[in-house]
């Protein structure tokens, strides 16, 4: 009996450990979900933490919004000019794609709704890069490497390109995925934050491919 009591006293100060540390897990679990920083338990220093813990959480994507720019079109601003790179380590300016229209999707490689995107944008480049369109991901916070390791497992078709905390604060994006919608002049005609499918993006796309196909017919 004496030694089946030692063992209990024993086995009960494991447990009492494991409560605690289960409790430490759930409680800072809560407080990234509360706070709106639930995608960052898909990131690679966390996945060794809690495994499978995408799987503990359903991203809502009701809440987000489309904030188009205005109708009257001289006040429609350009777009920053900021120093992207390729992952070859090359310099890109996004002047380089004026007269095309730019769907500019700012993501990263632990984001769960940006990885959610990731199809409807490969099926937009692949049926619309002929009309004009040019699909740019913009990784603000992965290295090349980090994007390439990635693409192991998701591939992106669209030309993806490296930027930094500079440039994501000249387009004042404050959450991910943020998207903006440029015209053939490289004016800013949307913004779009957070989750969104084919169609939505299609609804603030299409009509710009179709303004120099108007404008050709008069």
């Amino acid at each position: 009996i004496n030694q089946f009591l030692a063992f209990y006293g024993k086995f009960r100060k494991h447990l009492h450990k494991v409560e605690v540390v289960s409790g430490v897990i759930l409680i800072a679990v809560g407080l990234l979900v509360a706070s709106g920083y639930s995608t960052l338990l898909a990131s690679s220093t966390l996945a060794g933490i809690l495994p499978n813990a995408e799987s503990w959480i359903k991203v809502d994507t009701r809440a987000p919004s489309t904030a188009a720019a205005p109708e009257n079109r001289s006040s429609f601003p350009p777009a920053p000019e900021v120093a992207l790179q390729t992952l070859d380590g090359k310099s890109f300016n996004l002047a380089e794609l004026r007269g095309r229209v730019v769907l500019l999707n700012f993501w990263a490689t632990w984001c769960i709704p940006c990885r959610s995107e990731i199809p409807e944008l490969n099926t937009m480049h692949r049926d619309l890069e002929s009309r004009g369109l040019s699909v740019v991901g913009v990784s603000t916070y992965d290295g090349a490497d980090g994007v390439r390791d990635f693409w192991k497992d998701i591939k992106q078709d669209y030309t993806v390109l490296l930027g930094d905390r500079g440039v994501e604060s000249k387009f004042a994006v404050a959450g991910l995925p943020t998207t903006f919608i440029l015209d053939r002049q490289g004016r800013i005609r949307a913004r779009i934050v957070g989750e969104r499918k084919r169609d939505a993006f299609e609804a603030a796309v299409k009509p710009l491919l179709d303004e120099i196909a108007t404008a050709n017919s008069r």
